[in-house]
């Protein structure tokens, strides 16, 4: 009888505390509401946007759309720029007009015969030409084969000036003063013009 009357206390006595455990932990069911956040839920965007709770979603970026050159009528697309290179020439705007060259005309020096210039006449032909400075002035003769031509004849300040031309191939100018004669005597000889000049008080 004994073993059994310890059997019904520890019984009554689990029972007990297990009545008391329970009673506890629903005491303690506010306080652990307050003290413990409510459960996160994880929502996706579109039950975000299908609760309409004012939530908006970032809007999705659109795609650059790729430019096309029109082939039409419209704009035209960019340029496409020309490749240059060393054998491609540079295109220049239109209405420009690139630079003449610059000619540079040289003349070759005349030719000279004994102090004579040589100069060919338009039929071909050859003449010689000479200009004297003396004291007394200043002349030009001109010869051509067999003949001499006076082509002028200045004298100075108080000096005469006179011509002598006996024949076709030979002439004298002489610019004198009362004590002074100074003379240019041209002549077409040996095939060639030749001059002298002299001075004689």
């Amino acid at each position: 009888m004994g073993g059994w009357r310890a059997v019904g206390r520890f019984a009554a006595w689990a029972t007990a505390t297990a009545l008391s455990a329970g009673l506890v932990w629903l005491g303690l069911q506010p306080v652990l509401r307050t003290a413990v956040p409510d459960r996160v839920e994880v929502e996706t965007g579109a039950a975000l946007r299908d609760a309409g709770d004012g939530v908006t979603a970032p809007p999705t970026p659109t795609p650059p759309v790729p430019v096309t050159p029109s082939t039409g009528t419209g704009s035209p697309g960019p340029a496409t720029p020309t490749p240059t290179g060393p054998g491609t020439p540079t295109p220049r705007p239109s209405g420009s007009r690139s630079p003449e060259p610059t000619v540079v005309r040289t003349t070759a020096p005349a030719a000279t015969v004994d102090g004579w210039t040589v100069i060919t006449e338009g039929d071909g032909s050859t003449s010689y030409l000479r200009q004297f400075d003396v004291p007394g002035g200043t002349t030009t003769i001109r010869m051509t084969p067999g003949r001499v031509h006076l082509v002028s004849a200045t004298p100075r300040p108080g000096y005469t000036m006179d011509t002598l031309q006996g024949q076709p191939d030979r002439l004298v100018v002489r610019f004198w003063t009362s004590d002074r004669i100074h003379t240019v005597d041209a002549i077409w000889w040996n095939d060639r013009p030749y001059a002298e000049v002299s001075d004689n008080a």
